[in-house]
């Protein structure tokens, strides 16, 4: 929409193609008062996987394809993705917020995972004589959107849950919703749709080569 072009408040928006943050700096910037606002476009995104449109409007804008495979994203630092000059709440054990806040674009070193009140969290270091953990969904690890990383023009099988291949592949380059993971044949899959299971190897988590 124009008015993001023409608003200088809008102006951090432009430019960036990540969903989840254009959501959260379209609402820290007042163009919405509801407090769940970006909570309720991203779920909205996600239920119908309307992101898969965005690296195909992309491409029309730039008139460049995208190289395929990328590069593999390393699971073992995570980089905070939430909005330029503020910074995430981090947690302990028990889910109190620690006091500290770390910046966002700030790098740490991920020492384990947890779930902690419904939500993964990446334990990042210690604080305070207890665990400090960051909400995953604040990182640039967050797992909740698969694309899938291969050959350009060219797809990845699909299995069932019991390691069968049915005869579908999905495109690379398109976008899933996580809805679990599970190892089927001794390797890792994310469940992506009805018995759908996606290799995580042919993600943006894995190498992205045969």
């Amino acid at each position: 929409m124009l008015v993001f072009v023409d608003n200088s408040r809008y102006h951090n928006l432009l430019g960036v193609k990540d969903y989840r943050t254009f959501a959260r700096l379209v609402q820290s910037d007042g163009y919405a008062t509801a407090p769940n606002y970006a909570a309720t476009i991203i779920s909205t995104i996600e239920a119908n996987g309307l992101a898969a449109w965005d690296q195909e409007a992309f491409n029309g804008v730039t008139g460049v394809v995208e190289s395929w495979p990328h590069k593999a994203i390393d699971e073992s630092v995570a980089q905070v993705v939430y909005q330029p000059g503020y910074g995430v709440n981090t947690y302990y054990d028990n889910g109190q917020w620690t006091g500290r806040r770390l910046a966002h674009g700030t790098r740490w070193k991920v020492q384990g995972r947890r779930v902690i009140k419904g939500q993964t969290m990446l334990l990042v270091g210690k604080i305070n004589g207890g665990n400090e953990y960051l909400p995953i969904k604040y990182t640039n690890i967050d797992d909740a959107v698969l694309t899938v990383n291969y050959k350009e023009g060219w797809g990845v099988n699909v299995y069932d849950g019991n390691g069968k291949y049915w005869g579908r592949r999905l495109k690379t380059g398109t976008q899933w919703k996580n809805n679990g993971t599970k190892t089927i044949n001794g390797k890792p899959m994310y469940l992506v749709g009805n018995s759908t299971y996606l290799p995580k190897q042919y993600t943006q988590f894995g190498p992205g080569k045969p």
